[in-house]
């Protein structure tokens, strides 16, 4: 953090530039652990992602989650001055959610599962800023997604493409780069079982939302005046986004963190519009 008096009895944990919701799942050990040891964990900071002059209100002061979402400290916390919380890899894997019983998260709430505990995080760490909030309620307005809600069930579904269909990727991650007939084959049953006709679909593809106008049983809603790609990129997106910054000795390219910042904002929103759908495939 920044100058000020430190903030007694508080860490804070830096996140590691990378897709943002990997790094929003890499909050839950340490702030796992900071809990269970009676420190506050304060709201990650995230420089390379969030460009402070394009956050409004509070989390214009400094790179951290507070530009988008409620700050998980009081606002002293801004103020900065907690020590950073860091772990190894060994002492990671020990803080895992789901060994040895669940012994990482505090014992009051270890009988309700890593699921749940993690759930209650991510929830709390996402409470969305009223600019936010906002954000999210034009979206489901501009996209059919809020009247399909009104209206009836609507199926969720996030169909990632992009640089994990890379064949390096493909390999190293052994994910599959399936087209869109694969998730509907997959999402149909459910549909026709729950009466189920329209689908709000999150993608970084192009294609995706192509192909979605040629199923005419089935109203295929997206979030609009988003950027997505028209073919499987070259570069994998972590290295864009860190030569932004110049981590790791990369050159700084053109364009910097404003451009990552307003990529990820769009991703959040999405990714809100998807938890508001019944079902998510």
């Amino acid at each position: 953090g920044g100058g000020g008096a430190p903030v007694s009895g508080a860490v804070r944990n830096e996140l590691h530039l990378s897709g943002f919701f990997s790094m929003a799942s890499s909050t839950y050990k340490p702030w796992t652990a900071a809990l269970r040891v009676g420190r506050a964990f304060l709201t990650p900071t995230a420089p390379g992602l969030v460009h402070p002059p394009s956050c409004a209100g509070a989390g214009a002061a400094q790179a951290d989650l507070a530009c988008w979402f409620e700050p998980l400290g009081p606002p002293c916390e801004r103020r900065g001055g907690a020590p950073q919380l860091r772990f190894n890899l060994m002492q990671l894997q020990r803080e895992s959610l789901h060994l040895h019983g669940g012994a990482a998260i505090p014992e009051p709430f270890r009988p309700l599962g890593a699921f749940w505990w993690a759930s209650q995080l991510l929830a709390r760490l996402l409470t969305p800023a009223p600019p936010l909030a906002a954000l999210v309620d034009r979206a489901l307005a501009e996209s059919g997604l809020g009247a399909a809600l009104a209206a009836g069930g609507v199926i969720g579904l996030h169909v990632r493409h992009g640089d994990a269909c890379i064949e390096s990727e493909l390999s190293r991650t052994a994910r599959a780069c399936d087209p869109l007939a694969r998730y509907v084959d997959a999402l149909l049953p459910c549909a026709r079982r729950h009466n189920i006709r329209t689908i709000f679909v999150a993608t970084d593809s192009a294609p995706v939302l192509r192909d979605a106008a040629g199923y005419k049983e089935l109203t295929f809603l997206h979030l609009r005046n988003v950027t997505r790609a028209a073919a499987t990129p070259a570069v994998i997106l972590d290295e864009v986004l860190k030569s932004r910054v110049g981590l790791g000795g990369r050159r700084r390219q053109y364009g910097g963190v404003d451009r990552t910042h307003a990529a990820a904002l769009a991703g959040i929103v999405d990714t809100l519009l998807l938890a508001r759908c019944d079902v998510l495939v």
